[in-house]
């Protein structure tokens, strides 16, 4: 089954197998929210990319509690 004009929240977009596939969502015609820790890196997932497809955020989830 293919639903068509999704939105795909993508982990990792800004390297690797997460920028693959969000690269491949948007060949597709999907709406990428992609995140990442790296913003250059992001920036690069983005390059050729319609920027009304891919919107790329900043996202670090380690926790830097103290103790």
């Amino acid at each position: 089954m293919r639903l068509a004009g999704v939105a795909t929240l993508i982990t990792g977009a800004s390297a690797g197998l997460g920028r693959a596939l969000a690269r491949e969502a948007v060949g597709r015609g999907d709406t990428v929210v992609g995140i990442g820790r790296s913003e250059s890196g992001l920036r690069e997932t983005g390059a050729g990319l319609p920027a009304q497809l891919f919107a790329p955020h900043v996202v670090d989830v380690a926790d830097f509690k103290e103790g």
